[in-house]
């Protein structure tokens, strides 16, 4: 017969629990960042003229490390929003923010391939905005889930994550209408700016 745990020690390891997977994301943000950076093209040049010309000629990758950067800084502030009001979390919870977090890993290599010169735009924009639909359309999934198995706290307003799922819906949406239009026109960049309006 197994002995039951007393509750101050259940909640005390569901406190544990939750923490670990919070710091854990937040490194594997950290980190993804760090890489966005690191990938950077230096700019070449003997004198101010070429090394601003060469600048220029790399401006689309900094252009993509910008977008990247504010992609992955929105969702960590999303994360970092909704695990406030996480009282506990279960190994479902877990698992589905790993495949969260691998959406996050994977946002360096598909902005190396959204600015690299090797692939088609069309492909190399669908691969970016794939990634970052299956990302929202995951963190819904993780927002559901908490709600559903009640493991926030009891003081948590009705209603509280109604809005981050529209907004997470919305933002994935948008991405998946930009890939049809890459196939017609480079300006299926300038879709993604109502994402910026929807995060805020």
């Amino acid at each position: 017969m197994t002995a039951e745990i007393p509750a101050a020690v259940e909640e005390e390891g569901n406190k544990i629990a939750t923490e670990r997977l919070v710091f854990f994301s937040d490194a594997v943000i950290a980190i993804a960042i760090t890489l966005l950076a690191l990938e950077l093209p230096i700019p070449q040049g003997e004198t101010t003229s070429a090394s601003w010309h060469d600048f220029h000629q790399h401006f689309d990758d900094y252009l993509a490390f910008l977008i990247s950067f504010v992609v992955i800084a929105n969702a960590w502030f999303a994360h970092h929003w909704l695990y406030r009001y996480v009282r506990r979390v279960h190994r479902r919870v877990a698992g589905i923010n790993m495949i969260w977090l691998l959406t996050i890993i994977v946002t360096p290599f598909a902005t190396r391939v959204l600015v690299g010169d090797e692939t088609a735009f069309p492909m190399a924009f669908t691969l970016y905005a794939g990634i970052q639909a299956i990302s929202q359309l995951t963190f819904v999934a993780i927002i559901l889930t908490i709600r559903r198995d009640h493991l926030t706290a009891a003081e948590v307003p009705a209603g509280t994550f109604n809005r981050g799922i529209t907004r997470s819906l919305s933002m994935a949406i948008v991405f998946l209408i930009s890939i049809p239009v890459a196939y017609r026109s480079h300006w299926a960049f300038a879709m993604w700016a109502l994402n910026g309006y929807i995060g805020r």
